[in-house]
């Protein structure tokens, strides 16, 4: 089975990531990662990653989510 390495404190992500990857290992590394405030996520996640990664010393996963509202021209993205 291949593993994956998830940084997070939040359990449900956990939680989250198994459930939609079976095919995975998920190894959980719980760290609170500081999360950069930004409209754009791309800036938020690399971010994130580049943090993780310092800390685990390997490849690993984190999860960042946006909300883009298209009622009002992608706001708060555009």
């Amino acid at each position: 089975m291949k593993a994956l390495v998830f940084v997070t404190q939040n359990r449900n992500k956990i939680a989250d990531a198994v459930r939609l990857l079976p095919n995975y290992q998920i190894e959980h590394i719980n760290y609170d990662l500081p999360e950069i405030q930004s409209f754009d996520i791309h800036k938020i996640i690399g971010y994130k990653i580049k943090r993780a990664y310092d800390i685990v010393k390997k490849l690993c996963i984190v999860q960042a989510t946006g909300l883009y509202l298209n009622c009002l021209n992608g706001f708060p993205d555009h």
